[in-house]
C-alpha cells in the first residue's frame, strides 16, 4: 500500500502479475512442485486484526464475589465472537473471525484486573469485512456489559489487507501462456476454491488488472517439503524457482499483448488508482 500510495508505483502500469510458491494451504488442495494454479475474482481474504483489553476488578481467588472477573468476561467474548460467523453471516458468505491469544493473570490464586485478547477477521468481499467489524464490536460490548466490565476495543485499519480480487482477461492471458511454457513439463490447474490468507499484491490488484499464481512445492522426496508456509519448518523446493521465473516473463508478454487487445478490465476497485491515466508500459 505505501508502495502504491506514496510511491505511485502505479502511475504507468497497464496490469500486474504476482507469485506465490507452497505446498498448498491447510489440509485443502496440494500444490505439486513446478505446477501452477489459478484464478479469477476472488482469490484471497481481506483481512483486518484487534485488540481488545476488558477491565474488571481484582481480587483475591478465595473471593471471587469481592470482585470482578476479567477472564471469565473474556471466555465469554471468546464465546461470544465464534456466534458472528456461524449465526450473523451467511453461510455461502466465506468469513472467519479467530481470537489468537488471550493473557491475563501472573498468580493462580488472584483475579487480576484485566485481560487482553486478540484476533483477526477475514471475509472475501468487502461489505462482509465491514460488517464483521462492526459485529465484532458490539458483540464484544454487550458480553462485557453482561459481565460488568469495561471494554476497550481497537482495530488495526492502517494493516488491514482488502481481498485479493483477480482480473479474468488478465488471468485468462497469463494462464494461456503457462500452459504453452509449461506444457510437458509440469501442470497448470485451477485453484478449487480462495483462501483464507491474505496477501498484500491486493493492494496492487485494486488499482490495475492484475493476475496471481500459485505456484507448487510439494515435494514427497524433500524433508519438511510439506509443511505449509509461515511453519517454523516449512522449505522451498528450489525445483520451484525456474517455474516461478519463468512464468515472470511469459506474464510480461502475455500481458502486454492482452493490454494491446484491450481484453483487460480494470482493476477490483479503480477508484484506489492513484494514476488515473494509463500509458501503454506494463
Amino acid at each position: 500500500r505505501v508502495m502504491r500510495d506514496q510511491h505511485n508505483i502505479l502511475h504507468d502500469a497497464v496490469a500486474a502479475f504476482g507469485v506465490h510458491v507452497g505446498p498448498g494451504f491447510g489440509k485443502g488442495q496440494p500444490y505439486p512442485t513446478g505446477n501452477a494454479f489459478f484464478r479469477h475474482g476472488p482469490m484471497l481474504a481481506a483481512a483486518g486484526e484487534f485488540d481488545i483489553t476488558v477491565t474488571g476488578h481484582g481480587t483475591h481467588g478465595a473471593a471471587p464475589h469481592s470482585g470482578v472477573d476479567p477472564i471469565v468476561c473474556g471466555a465469554a467474548i471468546v464465546q461470544s465472537l465464534q456466534q458472528i460467523v456461524s449465526r450473523r453471516t451467511d453461510p455461502l458468505d466465506a468469513a472467519v473471525v479467530t481470537v489468537g491469544t488471550f493473557h491475563s493473570g501472573v498468580a493462580h490464586n488472584v483475579i487480576p484486573s484485566t485481560a487482553t485478547l486478540s484476533g483477526t477477521f477475514r471475509a472475501l468481499k468487502h461489505e462482509t469485512f465491514e460488517r464483521l467489524e462492526a459485529n465484532i464490536e458490539s458483540v464484544a460490548r454487550h458480553a462485557a456489559a453482561a459481565h460488568d466490565c469495561k471494554m476497550d476495543i481497537h482495530f488495526h485499519h492502517d494493516t488491514a489487507y482488502p481481498p485479493t480480487v483477480l482480473d479474468e482477461g488478465a488471468t485468462a492471458a497469463v494462464r494461456g501462456a503457462a500452459e504453452k511454457l509449461l506444457a510437458g513439463y509440469s501442470t497448470v490447474g485451477e485453484m478449487t476454491a480462495p483462501i483464507m490468507g491474505a496477501e498484500d499484491f491486493s493492494f496492487i490488484a485494486e488499482s490495475v488488472p492484475s493476475t496471481f499464481v500459485f505456484v507448487g512445492t510439494a515435494n514427497a522426496t524433500l524433508e519438511n517439503a510439506a509443511f505449509v508456509n509461515h511453519h517454523p519448518r516449512f522449505v522451498v523446493d528450489p525445483e520451484a524457482l525456474p517455474v516461478a521465473a519463468a512464468l515472470h516473463v511469459s506474464a510480461f508478454y502475455a500481458l502486454s499483448s492482452a493490454h494491446q487487445e484491450g481484453t483487460l478490465g480494470e482493476g477490483s476497485n479503480p477508484s484506489s488508482n492513484g494514476g488515473k491515466e494509463r500509458k501503454d508500459e506494463l
